[in-house]
């Protein structure tokens, strides 16, 4: 396993979300760095994300590597049927997405793995052949994308850690 440049992630949110992001680290272990995202879901009944994005200053290649790693922490008593998906960007606008069947709503820690070739082409995103090519993600998504979506006033919160595979 290769680590990922470190970078500190920023938030995307719907109108109706009050969100913290915050570096935490494991217990004893300084150079395992995790981020803590929270959010609030101010107003019911309405469709709303969070999205923590992870952008590098230059290009990051995931040129030879078959997956990508994530692990997770949901806490207890966190109600929702929403799952933790990842977005890659390409280089030229293209948008792929992944479903890594991890549920937001399932307490603990879980390590996934999301292969490359289950990344497929989000159709609100333009892209010359709608392939992804892991040798042009652009420095403004191999910043892998974790969306926290809450349909239902309350909090959330998802501690994360991303590395890559070779």
């Amino acid at each position: 396993m290769k680590p990922l440049p470190r970078v500190q992630p920023i938030t995307f949110h719907g109108e109706f979300v009050a969100a913290e992001l915050n570096r935490a680290q494991a217990p004893g272990r300084p150079d395992d760095t995790r981020f803590e995202s929270r959010a609030t879901l101010t107003r019911g009944k309405v469709d709303t994300h969070l999205f923590v994005r992870f952008h590098h200053d230059s290009p990051v290649s995931l040129d030879g590597a078959d997956c990508l790693v994530v692990d997770t922490w949901i806490p207890e008593g966190q109600k929702t049927h929403a799952e933790f998906l990842m977005i890659l960007h390409e280089e030229g606008g293209g948008d792929f997405l992944a479903s890594t069947g991890r549920s937001l709503g399932a307490p603990g820690h879980e390590q996934t793995f999301v292969p490359l070739s289950q990344f497929y082409f989000a159709d609100w995103s333009h892209d010359a052949d709608g392939v992804l090519d892991p040798t042009r993600i652009t420095k403004d998504l191999e910043d892998t994308v974790g969306s926290l979506k809450l349909t239902v006033p309350g909090h959330g919160v998802v501690l994360l850690k991303l590395t890559r595979v070779s």
